[in-house]
């Protein structure tokens, strides 16, 4: 079946319709070669991939850190940038400072792969999802060398994006992603399903919303049966729309409850077209901590500029506080978060930062669920021109056995597009107050746009 796209105008939509899919084969044989990572005062920068794939660029990175302190990290490849053509993997045994790169697939280097995600469950096995034609692809491995369970999990009637996976910790996987058929942006759908058996099968996929154009679904888990998808509304045909939505299940996805408003202010996560390259998208992080408490993180405009802020809820979801701001300037835009809570409960969170007129990587963390965040810690050791024309859609965060973030994301310093890799000390930084973002006055009814999808 031939690739194909369908354009919607005037909103300037693009999904991918169904390509050929292949077969899983045999793991590529893992390259171990490295290249030095460059220091810093704070932190190492580690350039975890090259152009020795036979592809000249990567984005969209995913990572995950499994109990024995090994890192994974995914992401995809292509041949331009802004592309998708198939997804890598990589692992690392040393915290970081090396990494081994494959293939989870020996597949067609046109196949259209694309939005990879990792999870790793209780016993240290990872998960692979990605995009592929109008499938949702799942690989399994014990090991990140060899991977076996390849299966299209995709059950609805329409093309899989977008997609996300997250383990409970607790015998159960959980996937998410959105379906776009032929009356897109309308008819859209955000799908969760769940496997209790080490991903061998998956239950029915259950559809969260449906409507007009939902997007960006993420997952954060408890062991105790309780999961959450968080997803973006760009738009909506019966409420003020920009929105950050989410919707709890507490019985390991039986049931999943009506969609609840994250962002305190109606229409507070727009997209605004007329910024970038690169494009600011507001796509949500979610976590939970021991207490059940569930965070979310995104970049906010209610300012006027994009802010990375953070909300809490302490009941399952129901209810939200104000969103408290975790960049420590109002200078330039922040967008492209991601937060992770460690095993001592201290919230971390990652973001793209233009204060200084370029592009770098910040950090922050929270030891207060969220109340307060410390100063914030450049992670870049060296900029991204401000007019980089892709960054991806999202960037990768994950705190190991130490308690130290583990960062990935799609770097463009030397003009190109790579992942680069960096972990912090493992020790909190001093936290400061933040307030919650003040409301700027209205923006009037400039017509909301769409991001370009890949």
């Amino acid at each position: 079946m031939k690739n194909r796209k369908l354009q919607l105008l005037p909103l300037g939509l693009l999904f991918l319709l169904p390509v050929g899919v292949g077969s899983l084969g045999a793991a590529f044989a893992a390259e171990t070669q490295s290249i030095p990572a460059v220091s810093t005062a704070e932190v190492e920068n580690v350039r975890v991939t090259d152009a020795s794939s036979g592809f000249p660029f990567q984005a969209e990175p995913s990572i995950v850190v499994d109990g024995q302190g090994r890192i994974f990290a995914g992401w995809k490849e292509m041949n331009e940038i802004g592309g998708f053509n198939r997804v890598g993997f990589g692992r690392s045994l040393d915290s970081g400072r090396t990494w081994e790169r494959s293939l989870i697939e020996d597949s067609a280097p046109l196949q259209h792969q694309s939005d990879p995600w990792l999870a790793v469950d209780e016993s240290g096995r990872v998960y692979y999802t990605r995009t592929q034609g109008a499938g949702l692809f799942v690989s399994s491995s014990g090991d990140g060398l060899t991977w076996d369970r390849m299966m299209n999990i995709n059950d609805q009637p329409d093309s899989a994006d977008k997609s996300s996976i997250r383990s409970d910790g607790n015998g159960a996987i959980y996937a998410s992603y959105v379906t776009a058929g032929p009356t897109a942006p309308r008819d859209m759908k955000i799908v969760a399903t769940r496997s209790v058996d080490g991903g061998v099968t998956w239950g029915q996929s259950k559809v969260l919303v449906s409507g007009l154009n939902p997007f960006a679904p993420v997952i954060a888990t408890r062991p105790d049966g309780t999961a959450h998808v968080v997803w973006w509304a760009p738009l909506s045909a019966t409420r003020p729309g920009a929105n950050i939505m989410a919707s709890t299940t507490t019985d390991r996805g039986a049931i999943w409850g009506a969609p609840v408003r994250v962002n305190s202010t109606p229409g507070s996560a727009v997209y605004d077209a007329s910024i970038g390259p690169p494009k600011r998208i507001p796509y949500p992080s979610a976590a939970t901590n021991s207490d059940g408490s569930l965070f979310v993180a995104w970049a906010d405009k209610e300012k006027g500029e994009y802010n990375i802020v953070v909300a809490r809820s302490d009941d399952s979801g129901t209810t939200w506080s104000e969103p408290v701001q975790v960049n420590d300037v109002d200078t330039g835009d922040q967008w492209m978060t991601a937060i992770a809570v460690d095993a001592n409960d201290i919230l971390h969170a990652a973001w793209f930062d233009a204060r200084t007129g370029n592009i770098n990587l910040y950090y922050a963390n929270s030891t207060d669920g969220g109340r307060t965040w410390s100063p914030n810690l450049r992670i870049t050791d060296q900029e991204t021109p401000s007019n980089a024309f892709s960054l991806g859609e999202y960037l990768g965060l994950a705190a190991d056995r130490n308690g130290a973030a583990c960062m990935v994301w799609t770097d463009g310093r030397n003009g190109g597009s790579a992942i680069y890799f960096a972990r912090t000390a493992g020790l909190p930084l001093v936290p400061v107050d933040r307030f919650p973002p003040v409301r700027a006055a209205s923006r009037g009814s400039k017509p909301r746009a769409l991001p370009p999808r890949n």
